[in-house]
């Protein structure tokens, strides 16, 4: 459980950075590539919530508890960057 909440703590962490960058990113191309980064690290975490919890959808409170559940108590928190993610453009 130990590793878990290290690696949670390092998930939210980067996540937190990338959100950052897709905010305040200096290029579209470095808000690009954050937000694919970023989607990579959810798709990661939550594969890894998957194959420990199973069948996720018939066990939600475990979802807060889980890195996954911090990653996206932080996106939702942070929720304006995704309008800055969405301006970029060529």
């Amino acid at each position: 459980m130990h590793n878990e909440a290290s690696m949670g703590n390092r998930n939210v962490q980067c996540a937190t950075d990338l959100l950052g960058t897709l905010r305040h990113g200096a290029d579209a191309k470095a808000r690009v590539v954050a937000a694919n980064q970023l989607a990579a690290l959810l798709e990661e975490t939550e594969e890894r919530f998957k194959m420990a919890v199973g069948d996720a959808p018939s066990r939600p409170a475990q979802r807060p508890h889980h890195p996954i559940g911090k990653l996206l108590l932080v996106i939702r928190n942070q929720s304006e960057a995704f309008g800055a993610a969405m301006q970029v453009g060529p």
